[in-house]
């Protein structure tokens, strides 16, 4: 999942006098129902579409959703309506930056900046961009200048110790982690990227101590050994130094290291696991299929392979496939209402649109109900003939995003089917206005119109 660095609401700019949509759009936010939250800033934007803030934090919203293009889409709006709002700037670079378009990222970054000098997090950000372009020193330079604005910025320490580390400055990169722990000396993270860099310096015995301590903050972030296997100091180091790349955004190296670690553990599930993660990131699916299924097979409980997995048969157009390993992480995890979505993409593309919209409804229950999943819903019962079910979950869908062009679309060809030709016409015209070139053929060719 992509970590965004900053997210920052604002509330000092509203009115007493707003409608309450924009409160409780604050509100879903704050409990993590981002979809929730759109809907209400939707509305809000609706009642005024020229409250700078409104179409701000759905930007935000949209961004704690993975929906990065919306939300830069949202956050360009708010610069047209306010060009020197600041936080826009700067949340829209790090929507570019989970977007991996790290030159536009550095750019709305900078300008961030220039509105604001001090802004300490924003240094930190456009650190992070100059980070994941390998500019090494531009980024130590951006970290060092966050800590001179906070003191006290451990997570600043902690990306420059990154920096650091991998341009091969272990010594200064050890003083940053350093630094970074006597801030929080529960940053596991910390500890574990010192003992890397502990290793580069052939400091063995202050590297394990690293490890172990990192392993009781956070037992995600070591080596799970198979039973039998020993520790042998080579193959730490390669699998450490394969995380450590896999964290850095160095794949080619990641894989190396962990085919190395594979050597000496192969049968170990996490080497397996964050090699096809390596594997995902360099567009080599059939060897992250393989990894994930060498993974699942040692370990038939490693819910994440399965699930990683399953997308990997979905993006093959091998849904059954997909589908049953969806079908074993919710036996797994009941609760994972993404795998209930997930899973109703595979049985609509196998035509099974009962089982479909059975799953649609038990993600909806669990809180995931986006404009797509209404969209994709309607379309199970269109092809159902339940037109009136369709109909209902169209109209849901433009409700949360008024701007869903195929939905329109979609709709219309429902009100087409019943008859209703004022109805059609007028969803098809809207979907035109949002530049839907099927739309617009259907005005012509089946009403004459230009449109």
């Amino acid at each position: 999942m992509i970590y965004i660095k900053s997210l920052i609401i604002i509330a000092a700019f509203l009115s007493a006098a707003e409608t309450d949509w924009n409160q409780e759009g604050r509100d879903a936010y704050e409990l993590g129902d981002y979809a929730k939250a759109v809907d209400c800033y939707s509305q809000a934007i609706k009642a005024d579409p020229k409250k700078t803030e409104s179409y701000y934090n759905r930007g935000l919203a949209y961004t704690a959703d993975g929906q990065f293009d919306r939300a830069i889409a949202d956050f360009t709006k708010t610069l047209k309506l306010d060009p020197k709002f600041m936080l826009a700037y700067q949340n829209r670079g790090n929507a570019y930056y989970a977007k991996k378009d790290y030159g536009s990222a550095v750019k709305d970054i900078t300008r961030a900046l220039e509105l604001d000098p001090k802004n300490a997090l924003a240094c930190n950000d456009r650190g992070n961009a100059y980070l994941a372009r390998q500019d090494y020193s531009r980024a130590a330079q951006d970290y060092t200048r966050a800590i001179g604005l906070n003191p006290g910025y451990a997570k600043a320490y902690f990306n420059r110790g990154l920096a650091n580390l991998k341009n091969a400055s272990f010594e200064q990169s050890v003083a940053d982690f350093t630094k970074a722990i006597d801030i929080d000396p529960k940053y596991a993270r910390a500890y574990y990227f010192r003992g890397a860099a502990y290793d580069n310096l052939d400091a063995y015995e202050k590297a394990d101590a690293d490890y172990k301590t990192a392993a009781c903050l956070d037992p995600g972030l070591t080596l799970k050994k198979g039973p039998g296997e020993t520790e042998d100091r080579n193959f730490m180091k390669s699998y450490n130094l394969g995380c450590q790349y896999l964290e850095q955004g160095d794949y080619p190296r990641a894989i190396g290291s962990f085919t190395e670690a594979l050597g000496a553990a192969p049968n170990d599930v996490r080497i397996y696991y964050n090699r096809a993660l390596a594997y995902e990131k360099i567009a080599d699916p059939e060897k992250a299929l393989a990894d994930y299924s060498r993974a699942a097979e040692l370990d038939p409980g490693y819910v994440k392979a399965r699930y990683n997995r399953a997308g990997l048969w979905y993006n093959k157009g091998e849904y059954e496939k997909a589908g049953a390993d969806y079908s074993a992480v919710l036996t797994a995890e009941p609760e994972n209402a993404e795998a209930y979505r997930n899973r109703a993409l595979a049985n609509y593309a196998l035509k099974k649109y009962e089982s479909a919209i059975a799953d649609y409804g038990r993600a909806m229950a669990l809180g995931a109900a986006a404009d797509v999943d209404y969209y994709n819903r309607g379309n199970a019962y269109f092809f159902l003939n339940d037109l009136d079910r369709a109909r209902a979950d169209y109209t849901e869908s433009v409700r949360l995003n008024p701007d869903y062009a195929e939905a329109y679309f979609n709709r219309a060809v429902v009100y087409i089917k019943k008859s209703l030709r004022e109805f059609a016409i007028n969803d098809l015209m809207k979907a035109a206005s949002l530049g839907y070139e099927p739309a617009r053929k259907t005005l012509k060719d089946k009403y004459g119109m230009n449109y």
